[in-house]
């Protein structure tokens, strides 16, 4: 197209698919006073947004829902266990990563605006070349529950193959279930 020019910015997001392709909707299912959750949509925010909003409000207000047990985020839904087991048998897989020798031999093979992951001993190191030239590193651990982490070449992030968490090209949290970003490695200690 003779009228497009140069890109300056992009979108993207993650659709949450729970196990019977219902959202989440009611109070924190670790049990914390006063915290309810909306998530799990399958990309159906917009219809999922006015269901929770009629629920949790009714849930506040009068203590209970109509939908309550239908979206309850403590759900275990029997006909999914099969696709759970699934699931969590590709989960395990991911952790073979950590076996795995690294994409590159060194800091000095990751190119100008992209990341690699660099084997140090026994650990996985998630390294970032700026265009500039800076080099950044974190730990290839994600925090949720140390998976490692993959280089996302279109996003420039790095993201957690386990359970979905994305991180920045700097390693700062981006989505969850990770609370907390990639820990921090002084890239000197790597040469």
């Amino acid at each position: 197209m003779p009228a497009a020019q140069e890109r300056l910015y992009q979108w993207s997001g993650q659709v949450f698919e729970t196990l019977d392709g219902l959202a989440h909707i009611g109070p924190d299912p670790e049990g914390a006073a006063n915290v309810y959750i909306a998530t799990g949509d399958s990309g159906m925010g917009m219809t999922h947004s006015t269901i929770a909003a009629m629920m949790l409000s009714a849930q506040i207000c009068d203590g209970e829902s109509e939908w309550s047990q239908l979206y309850d985020p403590r759900r275990k839904p029997l006909k999914a266990s099969g696709e759970f087991l699934r699931e969590n048998a590709n989960v395990a897989a991911q952790y073979a990563d950590w076996l795995r020798p690294g994409e590159v031999g060194s800091i000095d093979e990751v190119a100008p605006g992209s990341g690699a992951i660099l084997r140090s001993g026994l650990h996985r190191v998630a390294v970032y070349r700026e265009e500039s030239g800076e080099i950044h590193a974190c730990s290839a651990a994600c925090p949720h529950l140390l998976g490692s982490v993959t280089w996302n070449h279109l996003e420039k992030t790095w993201d957690c193959p386990c359970h979905g968490s994305r991180f920045d090209r700097l390693g700062e949290v981006i989505a969850g279930p990770a609370r907390s970003g990639l820990r921090v490695l002084d890239p000197r200690t790597l040469r």
